[in-house]
């Protein structure tokens, strides 16, 4: 199982698409770190131009003695090589956000690690699946053995003038419909095996073969409050939902912020003139820009409403999953104390199934009955057999979900 495992955390889908989410929710984190680190370019200007000073709103021709003067300049050259840069010095709600997005990341790292014991508890439990599907078929071998072998008691007993040829045709009917049974065991073997396989995030045209058999996994025995005290600690899904909430909480005060003033530095530097190799002089600018918002015609207003209410439904959702956790926690431990019983009462009703057959197989052979009442027999065997693997898979399956529940599903099964 823990190849299978391994396998899958390496492969299935659902964990490289968390880990894919990962890296993205990092790139969000240095997108919204950007705005508080300088922000440099440089820009290269050569032009020639012409002007027209009417446009600009100059007329010289009406002053006294300029009334040749045209007001068409140019053509001119232009030249200017400068670089820029521009820092943020408080700006409360970009640093806001940037928490936020760091909040956001360990919210994304958390679904990763979800995801991750999900797919775990998911492949442990389809190879339980396989293992069934396994010890399903494997019973009806036996049943099939068994009934070859009543088959020829019954022939025997005809010969022997202490049977009929009815005997001989109820054991043929339950020969074929054991064959037909292994049919469909088949199918529901490859089946098992092909979920199996997807799970893995393996080609499902592959082949799987397990190693184990169907039995009894250690699974240990806890009270309801014992175990909810240990979900409370090892659960990532409610660390994950206080930290969805902190990341919402984060977001509505980077919005908030945004009422406040900013302050930055922005600066310049570089050449200017006709040309870079004559006329050409070093020039530049620096200075303080303070900004105060005032009115944005309520938008802002409208996404703190809005945030807010995204906060609330984070609240509401981290206390619907502590009551979803509490919920899992004491249907796994009641499961497993049900399975438990269940695989005790079916090792004993195989114990009397199986003497059942004895006793009316004997009784036939002996001539005392017909073999009525060993199909009857038969098929409380048959039954019994059926009603173990169904205990035995559901404890397992059990055993899986109460170490899913108190969130060690991945220290066990890995």
């Amino acid at each position: 199982m823990r190849a299978a495992v391994e396998a899958a955390l390496e492969s299935n889908a659902v964990v490289q698409m968390s880990e894919e989410e990962e890296r993205a929710a990092e790139a969000r984190k240095r997108q919204a770190r950007s705005g508080l680190l300088p922000q440099m370019s440089g820009q290269v200007l050569a032009a020639n131009a012409t002007v027209n000073l009417k446009a600009q709103g100059l007329d010289f021709s009406k002053l006294p003695g300029f009334s040749q003067f045209s007001p068409f300049i140019g053509p001119f050259n232009r030249w200017d090589a400068r670089g820029y840069v521009e820092q943020t010095v408080f700006n409360w709600g970009l640093i806001r956000q940037y928490q936020a997005a760091g909040a956001g990341k360990r919210v994304t790292g958390l679904e990763a690690e979800v995801a991750r014991r999900e797919t775990v508890a998911l492949v442990a439990g389809l190879y339980y699946g396989v293992l069934e599907a396994e010890a399903r078929w494997e019973a009806t071998e036996a049943n099939l053995r068994l009934n070859q072998s009543l088959l020829e008691l019954a022939e025997h007993q005809k010969e022997a003038g202490t049977g009929t040829a009815v005997d001989v045709t109820r054991a043929k009917v339950q020969l074929a419909a054991q064959r037909q049974r292994r049919l469909s065991d088949e199918v529901g073997v490859e089946e098992a095996k092909l979920r199996l396989l997807k799970a893995m995030g393996k080609g499902v045209g592959g082949k799987v073969e397990l190693l184990d058999k169907l039995g009894l996994k250690a699974v240990p025995v806890l009270t309801a409050g014992e175990a909810l005290a240990m979900a409370r600690e090892q659960r990532v899904e409610l660390e994950t939902e206080a930290a969805r909430e902190r990341a919402a909480r984060l977001q509505l005060s980077a919005v908030k912020g945004e009422r406040l003033p900013t302050v930055g530095f922005a600066a310049d530097y570089g050449s200017s003139g006709a040309t870079p190799w004559d006329t050409a002089l070093p020039t530049r600018t620096y200075g303080v820009v303070a900004t105060l918002p005032l009115w944005d015609g309520g938008r802002r207003e409208g996404r703190i409403a809005e945030q807010a209410v995204r906060v609330k439904q984070e609240t509401i959702r981290r206390t619907d999953t502590e009551q979803q956790v509490e919920m899992e926690v004491r249907l796994a431990v009641k499961t497993v104390e049900s399975a438990r019983e269940q695989v005790a009462v079916s090792e004993e009703n195989l114990k009397l199934a199986e003497q059942e057959l004895e006793l009316a197989r004997d009784r036939f052979a002996e001539g005392v009955t017909n073999n009525i009442e060993v199909v009857a027999a038969q098929t409380s065997l048959e039954q019994a057999r059926d009603r173990r693997v169904d205990a035995l898979y559901l404890y397992n399956l059990a055993g899986v979900n109460l170490h899913r529940a108190l969130g060690q599903v991945e220290k066990v099964y890995q």
